[in-house]
C-alpha cells in the first residue's frame, strides 16, 4: 500500500504546479521530517518548489530546535540545493500563525498530534 500522505502531498504539488505554471510557490508545512524514515514531505515539498522555480519557498514550523537541526542534515546529505528555498521557524504552530498574513498555495499540516504540538 502506497502512502497515502506523500501520495496526497505530491497530488497537491502536481495540480498546485499547473494551475501555477508562471508564478514561484510558496507553501507552508507544520512539522519538519527528523527522521530519514518517518517520512520525506519536507523533501518533496522543497523539490517541487526548487524545480518550478527556484525563488519559490517552503516555510516549515517546527516546535523542536533539534528537529530543525536533524531535518537539515539530512536535507543537505540529499540535496543542500533543496535548503535554499527552506525557511525554517522554531515555533509553536499557533504563535507563528498570529502574525502570518502571506498567499500561500499548499499548507501541509503534519506536525505532532498531542495537545503540546497542535
Amino acid at each position: 500500500m502506497k502512502n497515502f500522505h506523500a501520495t496526497s502531498i505530491l497530488n497537491a504539488i502536481k495540480y498546485i504546479k499547473c494551475k501555477y505554471p508562471n508564478t514561484p510557490l510558496t507553501i507552508v508545512e507544520v512539522g519538519c521530517m527528523f527522521s530519514e524514515d518517518e517520512g520525506l514531505s519536507t523533501i518533496h515539498l522543497a523539490n517541487a518548489i526548487h524545480s518550478h522555480d527556484p525563488s519559490g519557498k517552503l516555510i516549515s514550523i517546527e516546535y523542536e530546535k533539534d528537529n530543525i537541526k536533524k531535518c537539515k542534515d539530512i536535507i543537505n546529505k540529499y540535496n543542500s540545493n533543496l535548503l535554499t528555498v527552506i525557511e525554517f521557524h522554531c515555533s509553536h504552530s499557533l504563535d507563528f500563525f498570529r502574525n502570518f498574513n502571506e498567499s500561500t498555495h499548499i499548507f501541509s499540516l503534519d506536525g505532532g498530534h498531542t495537545p503540546r504540538y497542535i
